[in-house]
């Protein structure tokens, strides 16, 4: 896995004609055109739904695209940016990708990340390789740079502010956060944790998974099996009452609904890194495919997760011989 470093040429003029298209990540699948239909192809309704109900996920770059962030309900800054612009482009209305460092308020990464102090959301940028600056004021944290992805569509003004979107008013690029959000996260105990401090070993984990010790089990699934199995091992003052679901922090995320789309985002732009219509290269995630034999790749292959996702990955390929197809052919 991993993502490209090859940089395409992306969209950057104001036309709003460049910004109406599918495309790459941008899909209308029919789960976006029926979320898109449901929601009465409304801007206003469109940002309520992803910036309510479409739970943040820290990573860096383009991982799931539009269609698999609607069927997970989750995604990063760019991926939530990447549903919220296929939506509003299927009606009609043309958005684009906007990419800057945005200056932002410590409790409000804190709050987002569901941690409760900045060196803890900065090891989780760290690991997740977002690129950040944490600035301090006489040694003590005081405010984030992040690189973040926000959408701007092209809407009349009036409605931008509240008014009728029919009201004949001078449409310009309207700036749209979907993913700063206010969150509430809540755990009972952190049992991986308590897992890790009584020497369960994740690379461990998952090296006897890889090696079959845990069957036709899917690697969730599998790990489920082990915490439900040290719950049940615990000591009853602990955890007699506590349940597989309670054992992870919950997120509960705020439904506050917009009565208008804001003209101003909720943190400062400290530089503009680029415009796009689609995301470029860069910074969309890959997977490669290989395929040896005796040291040699036979067959290698690169695709972008955001194509794969929800999609069955099949290889196949054709005997040399009759012989050899019939021996393909004993096999299920």
């Amino acid at each position: 896995g991993g993502m490209f470093r090859t940089q395409s040429a992306s969209a950057s003029g104001d036309d709003p004609e460049e910004y109406l298209t599918e495309g790459g990540e941008i899909v209308f699948s029919q789960a976006v055109q029926d979320k898109a239909n449901e929601l009465g192809n409304d801007p206003l309704a469109m940002l309520n739904f992803v910036r309510n109900e479409i739970s943040y996920s820290p990573y860096y770059g383009s991982k799931k695209g539009a269609d698999a962030t609607l069927v997970e309900m989750m995604g990063n800054d760019m991926d939530q940016s990447a549903l919220l612009i296929a939506l509003l482009r299927y009606s009609g209305v043309p958005a684009r990708y906007r990419h800057v460092d945005m200056k932002i308020s410590i409790g409000a990464v804190t709050n987002l990340l569901g941690v409760d102090d900045a060196i803890r959301a900065a090891e989780i940028m760290s690991l997740e390789d977002i690129p950040y600056t944490l600035y301090t004021l006489e040694g003590d944290p005081y405010f984030f740079v992040i690189d973040h992805t926000y959408v701007e569509a092209y809407i009349p003004y009036g409605y931008s502010r509240g008014a009728d979107i029919d009201d004949q008013g001078a449409s310009q690029w309207v700036p749209m956060e979907p993913t700063i959000n206010s969150y509430f996260h809540s755990q009972r105990v952190d049992v991986v944790q308590e897992m890790k401090d009584d020497g369960f070993d994740m690379h461990s984990f998952y090296d006897d998974y890889l090696a079959g010790d845990y069957l036709t089990l899917e690697p969730m699934d599998a790990f489920r099996s082990e915490i439900e199995e040290y719950l049940a091992g615990a000591p009853f003052e602990y955890y007699s009452d506590l349940s597989y679901e309670e054992a992870f922090a919950k997120t509960h995320q705020s439904e506050k609904n917009f009565d208008f789309i804001p003209g101003s985002l909720p943190f400062e732009i400290s530089a503009t890194i680029g415009t796009y219509d689609y995301v470029p290269e860069s910074y969309r995630h890959v997977v490669t495919f290989t395929i040896t034999n005796d040291g040699s790749d036979i067959l290698s292959h690169a695709a972008y997760f955001s194509d794969l996702a929800n999609q069955e990955v099949l290889i196949s390929y054709d005997a040399a011989t009759p012989d050899d197809q019939l021996i393909l052919d004993t096999f299920d």
